[in-house]
């Protein structure tokens, strides 16, 4: 946010915040929001090349940029974590292959769906549900190519002392929203698509 460093409002600076520093073993998603990854103005080659980059985007409502979880079985030389790129994400070929991917990074670090997994999950769809409120109700600020982290304790030794965190990142391509070309409704559907699968995890859990 914007800090006022000499306490006499004169000079205000933007603040990054470090969002993996309060866990021991963080474990962490990217994730691209929104059914449309380019912003209205541009151009005819330029959306091709966006939507091109993954298709499924429209369909699915959001990408998984990237992920991590940590697992003392994982010994591939990552510090006990396991890694997944872009080509991780790009091969998500549709919502039943996405949510498969989030059951991975859910599962990564306990196993199974078990009491504090479903804490974790709980949480993180009531932050997506903060978060789609605010959409709501927000009618000036259109988002493209905008995304969310998720970070949650992935040490099972100290896993109760923070709580997960879900956070907007990445607003590069914020723009003033109109109806016409409203990057509001995207990102919504993108925002209500991610907390549905979580559900959808937290049913296949209860059986």
């Amino acid at each position: 946010g914007m800090v006022n460093i000499d306490g006499q409002g004169q000079s205000y600076h933007l603040v990054l915040d470090n969002l993996t520093l309060p866990y021991d073993r963080p474990n962490i998603m990217d994730l691209k929001v929104g059914r449309q990854v380019y912003e209205p103005a541009a151009s005819i080659s330029a959306q091709r090349h966006k939507i091109a980059k993954y298709p499924e985007q429209s369909a699915i409502g959001f990408r998984i940029v990237g992920m991590k979880a940590y697992s003392p079985s994982f010994s591939d030389g990552h510090d006990g974590y396991e890694i997944w790129g872009k080509p991780f994400g790009k091969g998500l070929r549709s919502k039943e292959d996405a949510l498969g991917a989030l059951r991975i990074f859910f599962l990564a670090s306990y196993g199974t769906i078990g009491p504090h997994t479903k804490r974790v999950i709980l949480s993180v769809i009531e932050q997506l549900i903060e978060i789609r409120n605010w959409f709501k109700c927000n009618s000036t600020l259109a988002f493209y190519a905008s995304s969310i982290l998720i970070v949650y304790e992935g040490n099972k030794t100290v896993r109760d002392k923070v709580d997960p965190n879900v956070k907007m990142i990445d607003f590069a391509h914020v723009c003033r929203d109109d109806e016409e070309h409203s990057g509001r409704h995207g990102y919504l559907y993108g925002i209500e698509s991610l907390a549905s699968m979580l559900r959808m995890l937290l049913l296949d859990a209860n059986g």
